[in-house]
């Protein structure tokens, strides 16, 4: 038995179907472009959560209506080392806007608590003097957060940068 697919695959339904699954394709891809990135990230900060050159997929639309929360991890850029080409950082968000921060003792507090729901706040933010082999606590410090700022630090408290971000400099959350 033979049959004839030719009319069928030049039909004018058939071209109206194509063209329209065609366009949805392309809008479907216009989207994900604009609302999903991939990032590698670059040292470890993030350890153990994420490791040097694992891929994350970053949601560049997550606060486009909602804000950044507590404990989310975000895509940071800094534009001062965007020279050097280490213009991006994966940070998780500690303290929200209009907070007190403080580091006592190499433990953060925030307004004046250390946050039971912390994963990681039995770690001393600090360094490793390397003549003694200890752990020397950070310097204290104290301040309260404006209404844009937001403190966050990599989840390796040891080996990490820690300080205040504009909102405008958060790109995205990480979902993955």
């Amino acid at each position: 038995m033979n049959f004839n697919f030719k009319p069928l695959l030049f039909s004018k339904t058939s071209l109206s179907v194509l063209l329209r699954l065609s366009i949805f394709m392309i809008g479907v891809l216009a989207l994900s472009y604009n609302t999903f990135r991939i990032f590698k990230t670059d040292g470890d900060s993030m350890s153990d959560t994420y490791y040097h050159g694992e891929n994350l997929l970053v949601n560049t639309r997550a606060y486009k209506k909602d804000d950044p929360e507590r404990y989310d991890v975000v895509l940071i850029v800094d534009i001062d080392r965007f020279l050097l080409g280490d213009d991006f950082m994966v940070k998780r968000i500690i303290a929200l806007p209009g907070e007190t921060v403080e580091l006592r003792d190499g433990i953060f507090y925030v307004n004046d608590e250390v946050r039971a729901d912390d994963n990681w706040n039995d770690t001393i933010i600090g360094y490793h003097d390397f003549t003694t082999g200890e752990l020397v606590p950070d310097h204290p410090l104290k301040f309260k957060l404006l209404p844009n700022e937001y403190f966050v630090m990599g989840d390796n408290r040891i080996n990490t940068w820690y300080g205040c971000v504009d909102i405008s400099a958060i790109l995205g959350k990480v979902i993955n």
